[in-house]
């Protein structure tokens, strides 16, 4: 109930008018690319089902890895370091799904492994694949699209969302403390957008090996 009420809050910031700059409109100047629809909808359930697991990293690593929380604390400072190195490095083309699935291994290591230091690897694998896969899949977006601009908001309004309802999920997964079952639902969500974007990738590959010939 205590995640329900968190996530019905949330929600009310829906409310708020909130202005974007000079994006589109919705209507005839934005492109309608089925496969942009899709990659939108694979950042909402990536987020969904990795802050479902993420949330309760601080808890699985006290409970499953018997961390103290300072090490805890270190583990996801390493997360953001390596989220910021990723940053600065450019993702190669067609890599982007696979660059999600290794946030879904990461959370799926997270819940099964005992090991502190598999922990602390996971936990910096996530942020590097994160912020390797995200970026990709918005330059995927951007190709089929009229303007650059184009889907930022729809992108980030799905990623919200999932934001919101992922700790729901979360909740309602771990249960009693069973959090080797949160990781395997997390997981799955999360292979599930990493696929979505992988078939994305590979028909556009095709398409213009096809167009090319």
């Amino acid at each position: 109930m205590v995640f329900a009420a968190l996530a019905v809050l949330s929600l009310t910031a829906i409310a708020f008018p909130v202005g974007f700059g000079e994006l589109p409109g919705v209507g005839r100047t934005v492109s309608g690319s089925r496969s942009n629809r899709l990659l939108v909808m694979a950042l909402l359930i990536l987020t969904l089902g990795g802050s479902s697991v993420f949330i309760f990293t601080g808890a699985s690593g006290i409970e499953i890895q018997g961390l103290s929380p300072t090490t805890i604390a270190w583990a996801f400072s390493l997360n953001a370091m390596a989220g910021v190195v990723a940053t600065r490095r450019e993702p190669r083309r067609g890599r982007a799904g696979l660059w999600l699935t290794g946030t879904a291994i990461s959370a799926l290591a997270i819940g099964l492994v005992t090991s502190g230091w598999v922990f602390f690897v996971a936990m910096a694998i996530w942020g590097y694949s994160f912020w390797m896969g995200v970026p990709a899949v918005f330059r995927l977006l951007v190709a089929r699209s009229l303007s650059a601009a184009e889907r930022v908001g729809d992108a980030q309004a799905a990623m919200a969302v999932g934001r919101v309802f992922g700790p729901v999920v979360g909740g309602l997964a771990l249960g009693a403390g069973r959090f080797t079952r949160l990781s395997l639902i997390g997981a799955a969500i999360m292979v599930t957008a990493a696929l979505s974007v992988v078939t994305v990738e590979r028909y556009r590959h095709s398409a213009a090996t096809a167009w090319s010939e």
